[in-house]
Parts: C-alpha cells; sequence; structure tokens
C-alpha cells in the first residue's frame, strides 16, 4: 500500500471508537513513522501489527510512543537493535499480553528482558531468529519462542527454571548438540508447568535418550516436537510413549530404518492417551503403519514420505477400512499409482475421518473417489495436488453440486482443459460450502466462467479462497468483484 493510501485509512481511523485491532504489515511505513505517529492517536487500539515495515534504530522513539497502552504488539521482520526506547515503554505497560519481536536479526533483547522482568501481565514472547543467548523471563510469561537462536544449554536450562509459569517452550533449531542436551533434559524434568516442548531441528543423536527419558518421567508435557534430531532408535521413543498424559508426538525426519518402527508401533498401541501422531519421513515399513491404524486412541495421523510402495499402501488401506476413530490422515508422497478404488471404497462408508492429504502419489484418475464423495458427509478437507489426476470428469461436477461437507478442495497441478474449468466453474455456483478451491497448474489461463461464481452475491460472500493461479494478471473486473463480495 502506498504511504498516501495508507494516510488516509489513518486519518480516517482517527476518531473510531470501535476498531480494536490493526494491520499495517508490510507497508514500508519506515520512512515515515513520524506522521504515522501524528496521524495513530486513536486509543482504542489493542492490537498493532507493524511487522515488516523496516522500522530501525531511527524510528524506535516514534515506534515506542504508539506502544502505551497496547496488549498485543507485532515488530517482527523489522531492523532494531537494542530498544532503547521501546523497553522503559514496555515495562510500564501494564495491559501488554503478548509481543512478537522475532526476525530482527540484529536485535540484543537482554535489555529488553532486564525492563520486562518485573512485567506481570506478558503471557507471549517471541524472540525467535535474533541474538538471544539467555536471560530471565517475566514472572507470568506462559509461551516463549526463541527458534534459531544460538543459546547455551545452561542459559536454556536457567531460563526454563526461571520461567515459573512457562507452558510452552519454542527452541527449534538452536544448535543444540549431543554434549549440551544433559543439563537441559534435567530442567525439563525437573519443570511443573511446561505442556508443551518444541526442540526440533537440534542434531541431539546418541544424547537424545538423555532427553527421552526425561521426558517419560515429566509429568506435564502432553505436546513434544523432536522432528530432525538425529534420532535413530526407535526404541527410545518407545519409553517415551510409558508416560500416560503425551497427546501429541511430532518425530518427523528421523531415521528408523533400522528396526522399520516395530517398537514405536508396538508402543502406541500400548499407550492409552496418544492422539497425534507425526512420522512423517521416518523410514518405517509398511507392517509398522498397519500395527500403529489399530490404536485405539490416535486421531491424526502422518506418515507422508515414508517411501512405502503400491502393495504396502493396498494393506494400509485395508485396515484403515475398519478404522472408525481416525479423523485426519496424510499419506502424500507415498507410491499409489492406481484408480484409488479401495479408498474411494473407504470414503464411502468412513463416518468419523474429517481430513485426507494425499498429494504426489501417482493416482491417475479421480472418478471413483469424486463418486464417493458425493455420499460422504464427513470429510471437510481434502488435498489431492500434484498427482495425474484430468481435473474434470462427470463425476467431480456432481460431487461439487451435490457434496455439502467439503470446505477444502485443492487440486492443484494436475491435468486441466479449457473445457474442464468452463464446466467446473458452472458446478462450482452450485456449491454452498466450500471455502477455499484450488485448481492451477503451468498451463492455466484465465477463463470468463470465473465471473459467473463470483457475481453469484450470496455464494461469493462464503467464498474466502478461490485461486486462480496463472502467470499473467487476474483481469481487473475478477479484481473489482472480489473486493466488494469476498472476504480475502
Amino acid at each position: 500500500m502506498s504511504w498516501k493510501n495508507i494516510a488516509m485509512l489513518l486519518e480516517s481511523l482517527k476518531y473510531n471508537t470501535s476498531l480494536y485491532s490493526l494491520d499495517l504489515s508490510g507497508n514500508h511505513i519506515g520512512r515515515n513513522i513520524t506522521k504515522a505517529t501524528e496521524l495513530l492517536t486513536n486509543r482504542k487500539i489493542g492490537n498493532l501489527d507493524l511487522s515488516d515495515n523496516f522500522l530501525d534504530q531511527r524510528s524506535e522513539p516514534f515506534v515506542a510512543d504508539l506502544l502505551k497502552g497496547l496488549r498485543i504488539i507485532n515488530l517482527s521482520y523489522n531492523d532494531f537493535i537494542r530498544l532503547d526506547n521501546i523497553s522503559p515503554v514496555l515495562s510500564h505497560n501494564e495491559m501488554l499480553t503478548s509481543l512478537d519481536l522475532s526476525n530482527n536479526t540484529n536485535l540484543h533483547p537482554e535489555k529488553l528482558l532486564r525492563f520486562l522482568r518485573g512485567n506481570q501481565s506478558l503471557i507471549s514472547l517471541d524472540l525467535s531468529n535474533t541474538n538471544f543467548i539467555s536471560g530471565i523471563l517475566p514472572r507470568n510469561l506462559r509461551f516463549f519462542s526463541a527458534n534459531n537462536c544460538h543459546i547455551s544449554a545452561p542459559n536454556m536450562a536457567q531460563t526454563i527454571r526461571n520461567g515459573s509459569s512457562l507452558t510452552t517452550l519454542n527452541i527449534e533449531n538452536c544448535d543444540i548438540q549431543k554434549e549440551k542436551t544433559e543439563v537441559i533434559s534435567l530442567a525439563v524434568m525437573e519443570s511443573k508447568t511446561l505442556t508443551s516442548l518444541n526442540i526440533s531441528y537440534n542434531p541431539l543423536g546418541k544424547s537424545s535418550k538423555i532427553l527421552l527419558h526425561a521426558l517419560e518421567n515429566n509429568t506435564t508435557i502432553t505436546h513434544v516436537n523432536l522432528g530432525k534430531t538425529q534420532i535413530k532408535n526407535d526404541e527410545d521413543v518407545a519409553h517415551l510413549l510409558n508416560n500416560n498424559i503425551l497427546t501429541s508426538l511430532c518425530l518427523y525426519d528421523n531415521d528408523f530404518s533400522a528396526s522399520g518402527g516395530k517398537y514405536l508401533c508396538e508402543a502406541v498401541l500400548r499407550n492409552t492417551t496418544l492422539i497425534s501422531l507425526n512420522v512423517s519421513m521416518c523410514s518405517m515399513c509398511g507392517h509398522a503403519f498397519v500395527r500403529i491404524l489399530k490404536s485405539p486412541t490416535l486421531l491424526s495421523l502422518n506418515m507422508s514420505k515414508s517411501g512405502l510402495e503400491r502393495k504396502e499402501m493396498s494393506i494400509i488401506f485395508e485396515v484403515l477400512s475398519h478404522n472408525n476413530r481416525l479423523r485426519e490422515l496424510d499419506i502424500s508422497y507415498n507410491s499409489y499409482y492406481n484408480n484409488a478404488k479401495d479408498l474411494a471404497d473407504i470414503l464411502r462408508v468412513n463416518t468419523t475421518l474429517r481430513k485426507l492429504f494425499m498429494q504426489h502419489m501417482g493416482i491417475t484418475t479421480g472418478a471413483k473417489i469424486y463418486g464417493a464423495l458425493t455420499v460422504n458427509r464427513t470429510l471437510t478437507t481434502l488435498d489431492m495436488s500434484d498427482n495425474r489426476i484430468p481435473v474434470y470428469t462427470p463425476n467431480l461436477s456432481k460431487m461439487l453440486v451435490k457434496n455439502n461437507t467439503l470446505t477444502y478442495l485443492d487440486l492443484s497441478n494436475n491435468a486441466i482443459s479449457k473445457d474442464d474449468r468452463k464446466i467446473i466453474s458452472e458446478s462450482l455456483v452450485k456449491n454452498t460450502t466450500l471455502t477455499f478451491f484450488k485448481i492451477s497448474d503451468r498451463k492455466y489461463s484465465y477463463s470468463p466462467n470465473v465471473l459467473n461464481i463470483l457475481r453469484n452475491k450470496e455464494y461469493a460472500k462464503g467464498f474466502i479462497v478461490f485461486t486462480i493461479e496463472s502467470c499473467c494478471k487476474v483481469p481487473p473486473v475478477i479484481a473489482d468483484i472480489i473486493l466488494r463480495y469476498i472476504r480475502v
């Protein structure tokens, strides 16, 4: 948005008494911050987003003046360094609950933390991708993110211990290596408040066993992300599942090829609390997934990019046909290469599955799946992008008219012709539930029939996203209709 338009917007808001949230992100306000400060005198605003606006030390005094009395502040993706002016203002803001300073890559936030030490209201702080090394967190802080920061293990352990109210800790990709794991593990085991821990993308390797033991004995943590931590022994992970409060476990991109995941799958079957499991890219065998799908508690499973072949997938679908609990399944990037009859048979009778992701599986026709979806009454999200499906079949047209539960449908990067687009557009006019629909590929070109959909005011009011990606620009007439009728 140009500064002229921003100024007009701020001028119109000057005396507004009802607006609470204002998003001015990505508008290059930096060089016009003094004028913005003059115009933005509305003290009713409680949530202000100034991310990605080229704000730096020169603009800091003016930004500080804007932050008085705000509850939620987003200053991410700017160029702050020390926060000399902002820190004192925030220390006296007794209404502040959330502060995002992530991706200020030159920022040294130690001074800010000293000022915030006595703050009683702040509950969420994001210092990801800054120069955060250590510091005592505000007393009542519950959510803290320091992803991509080079934190020493002792300092991180001290941060965990000092966070007397801390419930969520994100320390992804913080260079926590094998020799630094023990001190953090002890702090995690002793924590009485943490409920969610993300320590992914840290090269823990064999020393992960120490952390897994700590997590097994922790009595509060329910969500754990150990993705890409170089764990190679799923037997150690299996011990973690002896924990009787864990509900969500993310293990993507670890290598369990030595055992094929046999220890993990048996542990999942014994566990009585786990509802979400992500083992994408873990080199587990088909038999392990067959066992996992028999879990009495699991509601969400991500088994994408597992290198499974067609025969293994067919066996998995057979087991899935008897599963009446799973709500979300991601099987993307596994080899299937057939007409999906067995999957279609499942969709005809399944009454629990809500979200299904099957990208890049070599599916050659969607006819049977579309036919099944005309009678399915539970699936709300379906992603079949990057397959070999000719997008239009009479079954798709019929499904778009008759299905009244799907809200998200992605058929991008499949074969599509001009006639397809015309017929699909006509069918979409009669659909009343889709809020996201994507049909695009490299050869996609603009179809005038899209206008028929957008001009239907009653339909368009509920249509949040209609993606018509192409190499060419969206025609002005479509842009005008979108701005008038569609929530974007």
